[in-house]
């Protein structure tokens, strides 16, 4: 009897020695953060602690990187709180945003501003200009483009309006913006009801591009104003440093263009998009083109439809599948299988193809 009393005190005094681990330390027990003051005009400021790694306003939220002060001013103003006092402290945190250190509490007395009446009569102008009427005292807005309820851009002018028309750019989507009027020493403005919506400019439709012997046709592009693309961005995915360039035509020679850029013979893979410039900057403006498969030099065995190297009675059943509609043979397999250089398979080829292997060519 006299053990299990012994052992039921021992596991109680380990008890007492285990607990104050398992507490967090209350704010009397930490060490303080010292010389927190607030200046007239607001600043909330203190001296660094050893160790810590940022830094929380109790009472407005967590201060800048590497910044040993904060405009609570700034922050009661646009967060709307009227006149009163306003009581503020700082607490060092460690990596985990834990409080390691906390500051005594400081007062502010705080007088509201006036707050900025909110934006009205949103509209659109023409060349996709966002206007509203100007609210008094704003010496700067807020603008908002939202793109499907996405936000596409935000701009700050001085003056009721904002022009989107680089970025009101793809017709499959609806625009509207919103707006919040500012001045320093003012409480932002409510932010404005939307705008009405409206489409984009531009189709986004995809370029269709094909070749004529060696020569790479495209249509001209236009948008939904009737307004055709500026220029047309020529890429060839698969060797970018090689070809990526930009043309105000609707073709090029493609012999020519891999002869000076001293291409070696090989099968290039291109695509066309079509570009408008405003204000300096290339916006693309059409979906992807398809893609055009242009076979430069001896890169290609003649009638190696199959790709192994060659050329035999296989290659010839397989264009004549392909020419017939059976199966549909890649481009490169087109190219390969184009024995009378048509840049087109038919039946003429596959025939001749097999004239070749059967000996009776």
């Amino acid at each position: 009897m006299k053990k299990q009393i012994g052992a039921s005190l021992l596991a109680a005094a380990l008890l007492l020695l285990m607990l104050p681990l398992s507490l967090t330390a209350s704010a009397d027990d930490l060490p303080l953060v010292n010389n927190i003051k607030i200046s007239k005009d607001g600043i909330l400021s203190w001296d660094a602690y050893p160790g810590a790694h940022s830094y929380y306003v109790y009472g407005a939220g967590r201060a800048d990187e590497g910044l040993l002060t904060y405009n609570v001013k700034e922050y009661l103003t646009n967060s709307g709180a009227d006149t009163g006092d306003y009581t503020f402290s700082v607490s060092a945190e460690n990596e985990s945003y834990q409080d390691i250190a906390l500051s005594k509490e400081v007062t502010y007395r705080f007088t509201a501003a006036g707050k900025m009446a909110t934006p009205t009569n949103l509209r659109w102008g023409s060349g996709y200009i966002a206007k509203w009427d100007a609210v008094p005292n704003a010496d700067r807005y807020m603008v908002t483009l939202y793109e499907e309820d996405i936000v596409r851009e935000t701009l700050y002018p001085e003056s009721p309006e904002a022009g989107f028309s680089k970025y009101v750019n793809n017709s499959e989507y609806t625009y509207y913006f919103v707006v919040v009027a500012l001045h320093e020493g003012y409480a932002n403005s409510a932010q404005s009801d939307a705008s009405p919506a409206i489409k984009g400019r531009f189709y986004h439709q995809s370029m269709t591009i094909y070749l004529s012997g060696d020569l790479l046709i495209w249509g001209p592009y236009k948008d939904t104003e009737g307004a055709t693309a500026d220029q047309y961005y020529l890429y060839q995915p698969d060797n970018p440093t090689l070809i990526e360039t930009r043309y105000q035509g609707t073709s090029i020679n493609l012999k020519q263009m891999l002869d000076e850029a001293g291409a070696e013979a090989g099968v290039y893979t291109f695509y066309v998009d079509a570009e408008r410039i405003e204000d300096g900057e290339i916006m693309t403006v059409s979906g992807p083109s398809n893609q055009v498969v242009y076979v430069y030099g001896d890169a290609l065995l003649k009638g190696d439809v199959d790709g192994n190297g060659i050329v035999n009675m296989a290659d010839a059943f397989l264009l004549y599948r392909g020419a017939s509609g059976q199966v549909t043979l890649t481009e490169v397999q087109q190219a390969a299988g184009d024995m009378d250089d048509s840049k087109t398979i038919n039946m003429a080829d596959a025939f001749q193809l097999y004239r070749l292997v059967s000996g009776a060519a």
